[in-house]
C-alpha cells in the first residue's frame, strides 16, 4: 500500500471539504463581511394583564354591585347577602391570586378569587396588598362619634387614629407598611393629611406623621419609589388635594418635597404609581382626566413635570386609577353623565373600554407583567392590540 499516495489524497479531499466551510464562518479572513441582510430587530416584553376593580349598577334607584374586569370579563363579586349595596375600591394581584376590598351594607370585606372575607369592627376597606402570604387592608370603622382609621394583618385589627380615613396601602419588600389618609377636623371643617408606616420606627408600631400644609389638605394616594432609598426603606411618595379659597390644588410629595400639578377649581387626584425612577399620579383637572410625570431627584425633588390629557374637556371625566409597569402607564377613568362607557388607556391612549351594558364606576387598576416574553404587538394601543394580547396570554 502507498501510505505517501493515500496521504495525500486524504488531505486534498479535507481541504476541498473544508474551503467551502471556510468560505461561509470567514475562519478563512482577518475581519467579518458585512452581513449579506439585515433582520429587523424584534422587540420582546412580557404580556401585561390588566384588572380592573368596579362597581356597577342597572340604572338608578338599584342596587350597586362590586366586581373587577379582567379580559373583555365582568366578574361580579357576592356577599352573604344579595338585596344590599356591594362597593370594591382597590385591587391587588398576588400570582394568579385576585384581591379586592370594599364594603358590604357598612361591612369592611375584602374577596379573594371571588371568596368574600368579613373584616372585624370596619365599616369600609379602602386599599389592599397581598405580599409573601400576608394580606394587609387599610380601611375605617365609622360612629356617631368619627371615623376611626384602620389597618388590617391577616384579618387582626390594629387602630390608626381617631377622626381619620384611610385611603391607600402599599407594603415594601420587607413587609412594612404604608397608609395614607387624613384627620378631619368637624369643628373647623379642615382636613390635615397623613400617613402611618413602621418603616422609620424600631418597636414595629404603625407611626403618625404629618404634612405641612398651609390650608386644608386630603391624602388620596400612596405609593413607593425603589430606585432611591432613605433611611433604609424606599422614597414615599404621596398625593393629595390642598383646599384653597379658589379651589383645590392637586399637589403630590416625595419624602415630603411638594410638586404641585393642577390648581383650577374642581380638582381631585385618585391614585398614584412608581416605576424607575419615576412617579405617575392621575385624576381630574376641572372636567379633563390626566395624568402628570414626575422624574424623582435624588433628594425628592420632582423633575421635568409632564401632563398628559386623557379627555378633552367637554365632558366630565374622572381619572380614578392607575398602574405603571415597564415604562408603559394604564389608566382607568369614567364619564360623570355615563353616556360614554368607562375607558382604559394606555401611554395617553384609548386600550379598551369596559361594557356598557351596565353602568361601571371604575375604582383602582392592577396590571401584572406575565413571564412569558412575547413579540411586541404593532398596534399594542387599540383595542385591536388588546385582543391581540390577550390571545398570547392564553
Amino acid at each position: 500500500m502507498n501510505i505517501t499516495r493515500t496521504f495525500f489524497s486524504k488531505f486534498f479531499v479535507s481541504l476541498l471539504v473544508s474551503a467551502p466551510l471556510c468560505l461561509l464562518t470567514n475562519c478563512c479572513k482577518d475581519s467579518d463581511p458585512e452581513p449579506w441582510y439585515n433582520p429587523a430587530p424584534v422587540n420582546k416584553k412580557s404580556i401585561h394583564d390588566v384588572y380592573v376593580a368596579l362597581s356597577y349598577d342597572k340604572g338608578p334607584n338599584t342596587l350597586n354591585r362590586a366586581g373587577y374586569y379582567h379580559k373583555g370579563e365582568l366578574v361580579t363579586l357576592n356577599g352573604q347577602a344579595d338585596n344590599v349595596d356591594t362597593y370594591a375600591n382597590s385591587i391587588y394581584i398576588d400570582g394568579d391570586d385576585v384581591f379586592v376590598a370594599g364594603m358590604e351594607d357598612f361591612q369592611a370585606i375584602y374577596w379573594k378569587n371571588g371568596e368574600a372575607n368579613y373584616l372585624p369592627q370596619g365599616t369600609g376597606a379602602t386599599g389592599i396588598v397581598a405580599k409573601n402570604g400576608n394580606v394587609y387592608i387599610c380601611g375605617y370603622e365609622a360612629s356617631m362619634d368619627g371615623d376611626m382609621a384602620c389597618c388590617w394583618i391577616n384579618n387582626k385589627r390594629y387602630l390608626l387614629d381617631n377622626g381619620t380615613r384611610t385611603a391607600g396601602i402599599t407594603v415594601d419588600e420587607n413587609g412594612k407598611v404604608y397608609i395614607v389618609g387624613y384627620y378631619y377636623d368637624r369643628t373647623t371643617g379642615v382636613f390635615y393629611m397623613r400617613y402611618w408606616t413602621d418603616a422609620e420606627t424600631e418597636s414595629g408600631v404603625l407611626a403618625r406623621y404629618g404634612i405641612n400644609s398651609k390650608t386644608s389638605c386630603e391624602g388620596r394616594a400612596i405609593c413607593l419609589d425603589y430606585k432611591h432609598e432613605k433611611n433604609g426603606h424606599p422614597f414615599i411618595c404621596l398625593a393629595g388635594m390642598e383646599t384653597t379659597q379658589n379651589g383645590s390644588v392637586n399637589k403630590q410629595w416625595v419624602e415630603r418635597r411638594e410638586t404641585s400639578l393642577a390648581s383650577a377649581f374642581g380638582n381631585e387626584v385618585s391614585a398614584m404609581a412608581a416605576c424607575n425612577g419615576k412617579v405617575y399620579t392621575c385624576g381630574n383637572d376641572v372636567k379633563t382626566a390626566k395624568y402628570w410625570v414626575t422624574t424623582i431627584g435624588p433628594n425628592g425633588e420632582g423633575l421635568n413635570l409632564l401632563t398628559k390629557s386623557l379627555t378633552d374637556g367637554t365632558l366630565q371625566w374622572k381619572a380614578t386609577g392607575i398602574s405603571a409597569l415597564e415604562d408603559d402607564v394604564y389608566v382607568t377613568g369614567y364619564e360623570a353623565k355615563r353616556s360614554h362607557a368607562p375607558v382604559v388607556w394606555k401611554n395617553g391612549e384609548v386600550f379598551f373600554e369596559l361594557t356598557d351594558e351596565v353602568r361601571i364606576t371604575p375604582s383602582a387598576i392592577y396590571v401584572v407583567a406575565r413571564q412569558q416574553l412575547v413579540d411586541d404587538v404593532n398596534d399594542s394601543t387599540s383595542v385591536k392590540g388588546m385582543q391581540e394580547a390577550a390571545a398570547l396570554g392564553n
